[in-house]
């Protein structure tokens, strides 16, 4: 059962107790990400996830270590477009250790000069890191790109020269407006009382102050046309192809995520048939969707031999044309909702994937969203369905893409020609 208490000051705690667990996990989620940066001051909120963990009044970055380790399960934090979370999973008589470690360190964190010059440092590796993977790197420049000026399509590391130009006193400030009431959601499930959970966190959570820093509302972005070749020194060229997506709202989203499945998001997809099975002429390929609370990003990606560039490029544009042009079969459809349906309640196995199902359905929607009312979303489309979805679908109109590698001797128009 889903119970939920909101303190006085706006906090919201949210639990699902899970029968015959031993375990819980713990989500403490704060509404902010990189989208709502700055890009003076890109990475903010990666950084200050980063210094979370590097020491309080009561505890330094090595007890904190270590007496997160003794717990014996694990804990970390993740930073996203849109949100930052802290999160552990524990035996559960270890949740009241665990909660007070968090507490401490989200409300009692030092932010050490010192360490905060040591982490920018190990940022700069992460940012770094991604450069040199081509297909994280297409995907970081693409978004980028596709979103324009607007901060949504930052990295969520940062620049280089954002990043070491944060100061103590800055972070501090980003924090009082990030930690505030409004944006912090604490979620557990597992062997857990909502009551006694409560009464975990509220003497501290309480006195959280209600301040007028905190943000209302994110500005929705405006999509960027654009077609664009980026020459690098690479063994094949990377490929990203994208157009306007579906917000984690639409309704229409359900529409997508099969369209998704039959298109290029499985080994039994229409791209991963004909590029790699039928023709061998790339080892990824795959569609992908990437959705916020807002808008949406739908898109491509593949890496390919330069000498099959243009053969990859006529495949991709004459699949796509294949379903807006016949539509999709029975037995792709069924294919593509079990293979959905299935992935809702697999993904589903253990208290972490219920923790975040929680905070997700919450921040969204507002309210408890069950796996079976999405499964009867999905279940309910009918092939005449996605046939009158396809006719005002964005696909193949609009387009934007993204060549990385070496390109130096090709004809970039002749390539956005064959896609375009």
């Amino acid at each position: 059962m889903v119970e939920k208490t909101v303190l006085p000051n706006g906090i919201r705690i949210i639990t699902e107790k899970i029968p015959f667990s031993h375990v819980v996990s713990v989500g403490f989620w704060i509404n902010a990400g990189s989208r709502d940066e700055e890009k003076s001051r890109a990475g903010i909120t990666h950084l200050l996830e980063h210094m979370l963990f590097k020491g309080t009044s009561r505890r330094s970055t090595k007890e904190i270590a270590k007496e997160l380790d003794a717990l014996g399960g694990y804990s970390n934090a993740f930073t996203t477009k849109e949100n930052l979370c802290l999160y552990g999973k524990v035996l559960d008589k270890h949740l009241p250790k665990l909660i007070d470690i968090f507490m401490d360190i989200l409300l009692e964190s030092k932010f050490d000069h010192e360490e905060l010059l040591k982490e920018q440092q190990v940022i700069l590796q992460e940012i770094s890191m991604v450069e040199d993977s081509p297909e994280e790197y297409i995907h970081t420049l693409f978004s980028e790109k596709f979103w324009s000026e607007h901060p949504l399509g930052h990295p969520i590391c940062g620049y280089r020269s954002s990043v070491l130009s944060i100061t103590r006193e800055e972070l501090l400030r980003f924090k009082d407006k990030v930690i505030h009431p409004k944006k912090l959601l604490i979620t557990a499930a597992g062997n857990i009382e909502h009551k006694e959970f409560v009464a975990l966190l509220e003497s501290t959570l309480k006195t959280l102050p209600w301040n007028d820093q905190c943000w209302d509302q994110r500005v929705q972005p405006e999509r960027n046309i654009f077609q664009q070749a980026i020459v690098k020194d690479l063994e094949q060229v990377h490929i990203c192809i994208g157009t306007q997506g579906v917000s984690l709202r639409d309704p229409s989203r359900f529409f997508w995520h099969i369209f998704n499945m039959i298109l290029g998001n499985s080994m039994s997809s229409r791209l991963f048939q004909e590029v790699r099975e039928k023709r061998g002429l790339a080892y990824s390929i795959y569609s992908f969707l990437n959705s916020y609370e807002d808008t949406g990003l739908f898109g491509i990606y593949a890496a390919v031999d330069p000498s099959n560039t243009e053969e990859l490029l006529r495949v991709v544009k004459g699949e796509i044309e294949k379903i807006l042009d016949d539509g999709i079969s029975e037995s792709e459809l069924l294919r593509a909702k079990d293979c959905l349906v299935g992935s809702l309640y697999l993904n589903m196995d253990g208290t972490e994937a219920y923790m975040n199902r929680l905070a997700k359905n919450e921040i969204i929607h507002g309210r408890d969203v069950s796996p079976e009312e999405v499964e009867a979303k999905i279940l309910s489309i009918s092939c005449e369905d996605m046939k009158g979805w396809l006719k005002s679908s964005p696909l193949l109109k609009d387009l934007s893409i993204l060549f990385l590698g070496p390109l130096k001797d090709r004809n970039i128009d002749r390539l956005i020609g064959l896609i375009i």
